[in-house]
């Protein structure tokens, strides 16, 4: 039969197999699962058809048997009245409907056991079925989880990349750039270092303030013609080279005007 044929060429199908070759597995089966499912619907009219038809025969053989009943009654009647033509024609009848009876019984029988291949058939093209539906759920899930996985190595390798760029490290940056304008400063101030003329004021300052709170002394003037030369003024060196001082008047202490003098002098 040609149903039965396809049915069991389709039950015969290796999913691994089909998968392997496939070009496009999920296609594959797609096509396989239409296939079967079609073949499905078949089977169902095909059982569904040979139940009608065992039914039918086992009507015929049903009335072959009532009718070959009567023409046994018959017969024997015949028999009883002596009239042996017509239990002969009877039992020619009754012969001829137990053998067609026989005959619808094997045709029944051999219905039977088509719908019982049928119905075989039909619940193992269900189960085959499921196992196609279970395969390309297995695809499309393997499929999901395969896009997912790139995608995530995707964000992985762009996250590398960036880190390996620095686009992702603004505040490393930033400090490489400050440490960098840093290091330029200190360069510029080694070059062009700053006078120090402020400090060394205000030392010379204090030294004169020193200066000021204490006496000034000064040696006897010299006799002209002496040859012992006089005492120097004893005072606090105020610079390195200090400037020689102005000429002073032979006085035992220094006034505040002198004083004043005597600093525009040194500042100047």
């Amino acid at each position: 039969m040609n149903l039965l044929e396809r049915v069991l060429t389709l039950l015969r199908a290796n999913l691994n197999v089909v998968v392997e070759n496939a070009d496009d597995p999920e296609k594959a089966l797609k096509q396989l699962h239409l296939d079967m499912r079609n073949q499905l619907v078949q089977v169902k009219t095909q059982v569904a058809t040979a139940i009608a038809e065992g039914i039918k025969l086992q009507k015929r053989q049903q009335e072959c048997e009532a009718t070959a009943e009567s023409w046994l009654h018959k017969a024997e009647q015949a028999v009883q009245q002596h009239n042996d033509e017509a239990a002969r024609d009877a039992l020619v009848h009754y012969n001829d409907l137990t053998r067609q009876a026989e005959h619808f019984l094997n045709l029944k029988q051999n219905q039977d056991r088509l719908v019982s291949m049928l119905r075989s058939a039909l619940r193992q093209l269900e189960g085959k079925i499921a196992e196609v539906q279970t395969t390309l759920e297995t695809l499309e899930t393997r499929k999901r989880n395969a896009l997912i996985q790139q995608r995530v190595l995707e964000a992985l390798n762009k996250q590398r990349e960036s880190a390996v760029d620095g686009t992702s490290s603004p505040t490393s940056s930033s400090e490489e750039e400050i440490r960098a304008r840093a290091q330029v400063q200190r360069q510029q101030q080694a070059a062009n270092p700053q006078p120090k003329t402020t400090s060394n004021l205000e030392l010379q300052l204090q030294q004169l303030r020193k200066r000021a709170s204490k006496p000034a002394t000064f040696s006897e003037t010299p006799i002209e013609g002496n040859s012992t030369p006089s005492t120097r003024r004893t005072t606090d060196q105020l610079t390195p080279n200090p400037p020689t001082p102005p000429h002073l008047p032979n006085s035992g202490e220094l006034n505040l005007d002198q004083l004043k003098k005597l600093l525009n002098t040194e500042q100047g």
